[in-house]
């Protein structure tokens, strides 16, 4: 070992004391050491300074192992104590264990000191501990009691036993707060109590209540965890709630007691109770305006058809007043934002309110097609343009003639594509692959994307021309986190649709469950909102829908 030890040797003979010192050393790298064989000199040496382990000589000139036992015993008492003698007889060697010996090794067997002494300066360490933490545990209970005694809140004691809780200790306020509520009560009357004849006798619960009570603090004391419930009790005719926590108190992974602490909510829960019924009846009011002021809307304006747009956010409501202002004309419209949250049902929204709505709607989605076929797709080709070209085919352009043509991920355009897009945009003409004349058509360009076009401008992905072509009038619309209001609708809508698809009863949605929906961030947006309704369709088995995980 590399720690130093300090060694008071109690020995008349120097040549002993260096041999017990040689063994010693073989275990001991620095040892601190004095040697007496008086008692007046060992009093001296203890009082003098503390020592790790006192090593004395049985037999000794007028001075004996027994009475160097006694006088360390006397001024420190905590000293480990080990006798290095000769021969000692097992009488003798049992004394010396009961006055107090830690150890004794014989002269003719030292190879055995080290270890013996090692042991017995552990065991006397252990002591000390031992009773450190006994004192700082009794210092601690005294404070605990204090603070238990002190608590404003109600707090008792639960001993738990197999089949019941019995009251082993309550505070003063739980005395004054149950001597209050029941008029009189001691503690006297408390202790030594189930919980049972407690709730029954004293406080007069219902059958039921008891239970459900003493279900739950079994079951906090089975898991081992803290818990906390509100319970409501009539007494003397009023209501009166209670707020319980229970506290598992818990020694070799068994739960011993149970510390129950009671605090008085019967206001806090009146007053929640007032702003509850305020808010139905705040709600109830606001729907009668809504109702009747939308019998004014409709007395007063036409409304387009929505009916394929769900929605109730005010942010909806803009782009769709937007969609009507620019619908009778044919500016080029780009509708951004995130991929999933609508912007396909917006152009058809935008195509059905215009002067084209009897034409067609043609999509391209311009992220799907292999970049080698997109110019063919939009402009058509001519028979033997290129290898496998073996008749004319029409472009999405040619068909989308006196209607609207949807490019759907715009972002993902070739650049080498983007001036031809460009001359359709501004002279309303092009040439098929492989073609030698122009074509004229007549289509309004609607584009959508989720990508920011400005940095892909910055990063010379998109040309700046056909950006500022694209963008005469830009909507952008909003993520489902943004418009938390549009979850509700939208998941009734798809309930009913998902329902219908099956053959299954309309589900219901928990107010817990339509809450965490709310709060989820939803990176898909509506459609991923979409297939997790349709998948917890599929998987309910009565009236509730069963949600997946988020």
């Amino acid at each position: 070992m590399t720690s130093p030890i300090s060694i008071l040797f109690v020995e008349d003979s120097k040549d002993d004391t260096e041999l017990i010192l040689l063994q010693l050393e073989k275990e001991y790298v620095n040892i601190e050491w004095n040697r007496v064989d008086t008692n007046a000199d060992l009093q001296t040496q203890l009082i003098k300074r503390d020592w790790d382990v006192v090593i004395s000589d049985f037999n000794m000139p007028g001075f004996s192992g027994l009475d160097a036992l006694e006088t360390v015993k006397k001024i420190k008492h905590d000293i480990p104590f080990v006798i290095v003698s000769g021969a000692i007889g097992e009488r003798k060697a049992v004394e010396l264990i009961q006055k107090g010996v830690q150890d004794y090794v014989l002269k003719d067997n030292l190879i055995r000191l080290p270890a013996a002494v090692k042991q017995a300066i552990e065991k006397a360490q252990a002591k000390r501990n031992a009773l450190i933490n006994r004192l700082k545990l009794e210092e601690s209970n005294k404070r605990l009691s204090t603070i238990y005694n002190a608590a404003t809140d109600a707090m008792c004691l639960l001993k738990v036993e197999r089949k019941r809780l019995v009251y082993e200790s309550v505070n003063d306020s739980f005395v004054i707060n149950y001597s209050h509520l029941l008029k009189s009560i001691s503690r006297d009357e408390i202790i030594g109590l189930t919980s049972t004849e407690f709730m029954r006798d004293k406080v007069k619960m219902p059958y039921e209540q008891i239970m459900r009570m003493n279900t739950y603090m079994f079951d906090c004391a089975k898991k081992g965890k803290t818990g906390k419930i509100v319970e409501k009790f009539i007494l003397n005719g009023n209501p009166y709630f209670s707020e319980f926590q229970v506290i598992p108190i818990v020694e070799k992974e068994t739960c011993t007691h149970l510390l129950c602490v009671s605090r008085d909510v019967t206001q806090e829960k009146i007053d929640e109770i007032k702003i509850k019924e305020a808010y139905l009846e705040a709600e109830r009011i606001k729907v009668h305006l809504e109702q009747e002021n939308l019998i004014l809307k409709e007395e007063m304006e036409s409304i387009h058809d929505f009916s394929d747009i769900i929605f109730k956010s005010d942010s909806i409501k803009k782009i769709l007043r937007l969609l009507e202002q620019v619908a009778p004309v044919d500016a080029t419209v780009l509708v951004t934002g995130e991929t999933g949250t609508g912007k396909e049902l917006m152009v058809r929204a935008l195509h059905k309110m215009s002067h084209r709505k009897d034409g067609p709607l043609i999509k391209v989605n311009c992220g799907a097609l292999p970049k080698d076929l997109i110019e063919s797709e939009l402009f058509g080709h001519e028979k033997g343009a290129f290898t496998g070209a073996d008749k004319k085919k029409l472009g999405r352009f040619a068909l989308a003639h006196n209607g609207t043509l949807f490019l759907d991920e715009i972002g993902e355009l070739p650049l080498s594509l983007q001036p031809k897009l460009l001359r359709v945009l501004q002279e309303g003409e092009f040439q098929p692959v492989g073609g030698t004349e122009s074509v004229s058509v007549d289509v309004r360009v609607v584009a959508a994307t989720n990508k920011n076009l400005s940095e892909e401008m910055s990063k010379g992905n998109f040309r700046e021309d056909l950006y500022y072509r694209l963008e005469v009038f830009p909507i952008h619309m909003p993520p489902l986190r943004e418009r938390v209001e549009d979850i509700a609708p939208l998941i009734s809508y798809f309930i009913k649709k998902y329902a219908k698809k099956f053959g299954k009863p309309e589900a219901l949605i928990s107010t817990t469950e339509m809450a965490a929906l709310e709060s989820y961030l939803w990176p898909g947006n509506v459609r991923e909102l979409e297939n997790l309704v349709e998948r917890a369709m599929i998987l309910s088995q009565d009236e509730h829908l069963q949600l997946v995980p988020l």
